[in-house]
């Protein structure tokens, strides 16, 4: 983390411009889709089912920016049971994180799964030229995800997924 913005790198390798127009040296993906800009990694990490790690170069299934190679995010997709999880973390600076999912199946045609994800801490540097709201090292995060599962028939399964 470089003040408020993120930076990826995998074994010390990456490009350390945080800045809302800077690219990463690591491909950074949650299930497969490629989010450009570093900053979306911040709040990435929740209902995670999986991590792949690729070592670099990955140009071929990276895509571009992906030097020292690529990270996936897979996350946890809508199951055939009801399921219900979460937690809260408080912490020092005011922290307070919660989690949390929710898994509903309908029937053995359709599932939904929705997971949220919140954040908010005060930094522990204080820029006095600016409003407290944009102090570094604040944490002011929120993400939501949802999947949907329709499958019709035995040969057919569609995951529509928003993020």
């Amino acid at each position: 983390q470089s003040g408020q913005e993120a930076i990826v790198t995998l074994r010390g390798i990456g490009t350390e411009n945080a800045s809302i127009t800077g690219e990463a040296g690591v491909a950074f993906h949650v299930d497969g889709v490629n989010y450009a800009q570093p900053a979306a990694a911040r709040v990435a990490f929740f209902d995670v089912e999986t991590l792949d790690v690729k070592l670099g170069p990955q140009g071929l299934m990276g895509g571009k920016n992906s030097t020292s190679g690529t990270i996936n995010v897979i996350t946890t997709k809508p199951g055939d049971e009801y399921e219900a999880e979460g937690d809260v973390t408080l912490g020092n600076y005011d922290r307070v994180r919660a989690k949390g999912a929710i898994n509903i199946p309908f029937g053995e045609i359709a599932a939904a799964r929705v997971a949220m994800y919140y954040e908010d801490r005060d930094g522990y540097l204080d820029n006095v030229r600016q409003s407290d709201s944009r102090d570094p090292f604040d944490a002011d995060d929120f993400g939501g995800r949802a999947h949907l599962r329709l499958q019709p028939s035995d040969s057919l399964q569609v995951l529509l997924s928003g993020n």
